[in-house]
């Protein structure tokens, strides 16, 4: 049986008032389960209510004239015909004859599970970062819930019917007020090329992601190693990728990790982490991918950290952040301390896609042209995201802590436990030891629910 809904004259839908029992122009200033759109068919009028179909008996319908298939119908009640007066929001029933604004067209409505893509991911509000994952989303008579959010479904229904799998995101509207959702599918990749120690140090930092960060998600691993794919902790709800690659020397090992696009199905991921295996997760996070999926640009941890560093990482000094770069071109960032490439996250593929293609293009050319001493592809990459203005190194710098064999130190102005500990600091033979004892020292701390606020003075 076909089943229309209503226009007025102006193409307001016309909906029902439950709690004050008269029909309205449209859902109202703000969608409420109590006003529900009226449905036509066969001379009926009638709503669905508490999951059952309700005819409404107070109300006449008559068919007034069928052009070009479509047919226009009055309204009445008590002997007066309903019409849709202008300035008012509910109808009025006061005239003895049809004309204009008591005429009320049908359109045919269909409903093919518009929830159905909706509910395959968890979605971030973009205006306040909260997390809804599908459990959060709710079908109702006439609507749906995200949390405590009520949908009108004809309202949304345009916008729910063209989202697809692979939609960043997806605006719905709640009367007077729109509220943009931006797909929530975290990617979080490494790159692991030749030792155990490598292999030992993903395994320790997904195991950190897991446990302490609560992730999730899904995994890449860059690799050349044929003994990846059984490193995930048993029964992970996430998948594993395994991006079969070579390198021939530590500037190809770095460079692998700007490749992450040509992953199959790249696309349906965001926000998208890369971290190098010596960083431990100290705490949920989710708390640093929303940062990052709410970032139009590339997030970074800045290495402002005077008490650790021993050599600043100074745009205007150091050769490790792209001195040389900057200075040829006699361009500085506005900027004074350079950030480390060893956490980068995005949004999405699109937003990082055109500077990780130059990085790639320029440590090509300096392979090529033997200039491969230093840290080649940070400095490359600091060059590159402030050439290109798409660096934020505001977003997680104060959510990463730099790990010493000593201690942890957090950013200069956190006012949390870091997210991420990168142990760079750390003397490259103690590093896997320390990521170890870090950890299992994390999680017995958990257990027994101590927090680390004085995290400097217990590590």
């Amino acid at each position: 049986m076909a089943k229309f809904i209503l226009h007025d004259h102006a193409g307001y839908i016309l909906y029902y008032d439950i709690q004050n029992e008269y029909i309205v122009k449209g859902s109202g200033y703000y969608p409420s389960p109590q006003i529900v759109p009226i449905f036509y068919s066969q001379s009926t009028l009638y709503i669905f209510y508490n999951g059952e179909k309700q005819n409404l008996e107070a109300y006449t319908s008559h068919s007034e004239e069928i052009i070009g298939g479509i047919e226009k119908i009055s309204i009445s009640k008590d002997n007066f015909f309903g019409a849709a007066e202008p300035g008012s929001p509910a109808i009025v029933f006061s005239r003895k004859k049809v004309a204009g604004w008591e005429l009320f067209r049908c359109s045919e409505i269909f409903f093919e599970n518009p929830l159905s893509t909706l509910t395959r991911a968890t979605w971030l509000s973009l205006h306040d970062g909260t997390l809804h994952d599908k459990t959060a989303i709710m079908s109702h008579d006439n609507g749906f819930f995200i949390s405590d959010r009520y949908y009108d479904r004809l309202e949304n229904n345009k916008a729910l019917e063209a989202l697809s799998l692979h939609d960043e995101s997806v605006v719905l509207m709640r009367g007077m007020s729109a509220e943009r959702y931006v797909r929530y599918t975290p990617l979080i990749y490494f790159v692991a090329f030749g030792s155990d120690e490598q292999r030992e140090s993903v395994i320790t930092s997904i195991l950190s992601l897991v446990e302490i960060g609560q992730y999730r998600g899904d995994f890449c691993i860059i690799t050349d190693r044929d003994d990846m794919h059984s490193i995930l902790p048993d029964n992970f709800p996430g998948k594993l990728h395994i991006f079969r690659a070579s390198a021939h020397s530590r500037i190809e090992m770095w460079k692998a990790r700007y490749r992450i696009g040509e992953l199959f199905q790249i696309g349906r991921y965001q926000p998208i982490l890369y971290m190098d295996t010596d960083v431990i997760c100290n705490a949920p996070i989710n708390t640093l991918l929303r940062a990052v999926l709410m970032s139009p640009q590339i997030s970074v941890g800045t290495e402002d950290h005077p008490d650790v560093v021993i050599i600043p990482s100074l745009y205007r000094e150091s050769e490790a952040v792209g001195k040389a770069f900057f200075e040829h071109e006699n361009f500085f960032p506005n900027k004074i301390y350079g950030f480390n490439s060893g956490i980068i996250g995005f949004p999405n593929i699109n937003v990082a896609q055109a500077a990780f293609n130059t990085v790639i293009a320029i440590i090509d050319r300096m392979i090529c042209l033997g200039n491969t001493k230093g840290w080649v592809d940070q400095a490359v990459l600091n060059y590159v995201l402030h050439k290109q203005a798409c660096v934020d190194d505001t977003s997680i710098s104060s959510m990463i802590a730099v790990g010493t064999g000593e201690g942890v130190f957090p950013y200069k102005n956190a006012t949390q436990d870091p997210v991420l500990i990168h142990f760079w600091s750390t003397h490259a033979h103690d590093r896997l030891p320390r990521l170890k004892r870090y950890l299992q020292m994390r999680i017995e701390q958990l257990n027994k629910g101590q927090d680390t606020a004085d995290l400097p003075e217990i590590l």
